[in-house]
């Protein structure tokens, strides 16, 4: 199953051939609180073969707490962070 996502001007793509997530959670972390501006999220995880990103974007790297990273794309067109990816110890 191919699954796509973008954003409003469709200038950045995620595309996805999965049929499912290997992870999905939900979050209520400051960090995820600071980046959506609502009290939780939803979050579905795929593995990186999975996953084609196309259009101009850069990645930021923060530290989480608990000692694992969290990855975020950063659209260099309208300087906003978008798609997080958590990557384990």
């Amino acid at each position: 199953m191919t699954r796509t996502a973008s954003c409003q001007c469709r200038g950045f793509r995620v595309i996805v051939e999965a049929e499912q997530p290997n992870t999905v959670t939900i979050c209520h972390c400051q960090i995820c609180q600071r980046r959506t501006g609502v009290p939780l999220t939803c979050n579905a995880y795929f593995p990186k073969s999975k996953v084609l990103l196309e259009g101009e974007h850069r990645i930021y790297t923060q530290n989480c707490p608990e000692g694992r990273k969290l990855h975020k794309l950063l659209l260099r067109k309208f300087r906003s962070l978008k798609h997080p990816t958590a990557i384990p110890n």
